[in-house]
């Protein structure tokens, strides 16, 4: 938020000169001038008022009179006629000439007031616009790197108050020197090529809290320089930085679950472009996941086996729920074939539109080959439960029969 103390700030012109030094309390307590042109420096030595004005023609009038007389009477005695009108007639210019210059003086005092109302204007403005900014504010000497100005949410943000910051070096703001010295070089590299500079940046609060802050630094003069004063708009980012690493940590988490479990998961979007996979959905395909991202299934598996994923695919969007198959895949790393249920489902955004697709494919191979057995072994246990001889009962752990075979009911009819 201020910048590097390699040299001193390049001075204003002469007319700037005091101002690039004033404290807080002085740039408050200025009074706002207008520019010292020749019009407004007459101006100041001749306020016009109604009886100032009657008093400059009453004056002038008297002046003319007196003189006018006199020179008739000494130059003109024998030809009156023509001194009178040449008298007329100077008067009339002498009139015009000074009802102008009055009228002119007039208007640019109007016009100076007039402009001196705007600029104590545009500076209440702008003093209203600072304090009602969200962000941290500091006008900073770039030479000294020390704060010459600050608005209220700079105190709300670090805790101290404009009169505890004004004035003193930027360095309290930050958690050591060092921080101090990188900052300062981070940003003076980019405002001598006379670019703003951004970046994030880790400072303390006068509680000693620490505080992720994004800053804007940019030159209060761009055709002076930066040196010359810069301004450093600072926005707190401590929230967003916590949200961002509990994001990260969720999302390492998710997907530290998703690679460990064994079975395949991959996303697509709507067009069957592959967004993501798992570590087994590599080995399926014999490729990485950066590798498998941005293609589809037509660019590792044939056009049959692509066709039949890409129609589950379609069936899951139609239906808008979930699609459970079962298929036989085979691995490309490895060779190993089996049996998976594999389930596809819709994903959705935010707005709940349908954004792409979820798939999981578990591998039922091994319960298949024990269903199958245990039907095999129920067969055969049925037909010697059938088929024997003896007598044979079902019963329970209290006696009580729950089947009997042809054999037993036969025994059961002769007694």
């Amino acid at each position: 938020m201020s910048l590097p103390k390699n040299e001193p700030p390049a001075k204003y012109p002469a007319n700037r000169e005091e101002s690039s030094t004033l404290t807080d309390s002085e740039f408050q307590n200025q009074d706002v001038q207008p520019e010292k042109t020749p019009e407004n420096l007459a101006i100041a030595g001749l306020r016009m008022t109604p009886i100032k004005i009657a008093l400059i023609f009453a004056v002038a009038g008297v002046l003319w009179v007196s003189l006018t007389d006199l020179l008739v009477n000494r130059y003109f005695e024998e030809d009156l006629l023509l001194a009178e009108a040449l008298k007329g007639f100077l008067f009339v210019g002498a009139t015009t000439a000074l009802v102008y210059w009055l009228a002119h003086r007039a208007l640019l005092e109007v016009q100076c007031k007039w402009t001196e109302k705007q600029l104590k204007n545009t500076l209440n403005l702008l003093e209203k616009t600072l304090a009602s900014l969200g962000d941290a504010v500091f006008l900073i000497n770039p030479g000294e790197r020390t704060i010459l100005r600050c608005n209220p949410a700079a105190e709300r943000l670090f805790g101290y108050t404009a009169e505890e910051m004004i004035g003193r070096n930027t360095q309290f703001l930050y958690e050591h020197l060092q921080a101090y010295k990188k900052f300062g070089e981070l940003s003076e590299n980019v405002l001598e090529k006379g670019e703003a500079f951004r970046g994030e940046f880790q400072m303390q609060a006068k509680d000693g809290n620490l505080i992720q802050t994004e800053h804007t630094i940019t030159a209060i003069d761009k055709e002076l320089g930066w040196r010359d004063g810069v301004i450093s708009i600072v926005h707190d980012i401590t929230e967003r930085k916590k949200a961002l690493e509990a994001s990260r940590e969720s999302e390492a988490h998710y997907r530290t679950l998703v690679e460990t479990i064994p079975d395949l998961v991959w996303l697509k979007d709507t067009q069957g472009v592959y967004l993501g996979c798992n570590q087994a959905f590599e080995r399926f395909f014999g490729a990485k996941e950066e590798e498998i991202v941005g293609k589809t299934d037509y660019d590792f598996k044939d056009r049959g086996q692509a066709d039949f994923f890409r129609e589950h695919d379609r069936k899951a969007l139609e239906i808008r729920g979930l699609s459970v198959n079962e298929e036989w895949l085979t691995f490309a790393e490895g060779g190993y074939s089996g049996l998976f249920e594999t389930i596809k489902t819709p994903l959705r955004n935010a707005e709940g539109e349908i954004i792409g697709i979820l798939g999981v494919a578990r591998d039922i191979t091994m319960r298949k080959e024990a269903e199958n057995a245990l039907r095999q072994s129920e067969g055969k246990f049925r037909a010697l439960f059938e088929y024997s001889p003896e007598a044979v009962f079902l019963t329970t752990p209290d006696g009580s029969i729950e089947a009997a075979n042809p054999a037993a009911c036969k025994l059961s009819l002769i007694h």
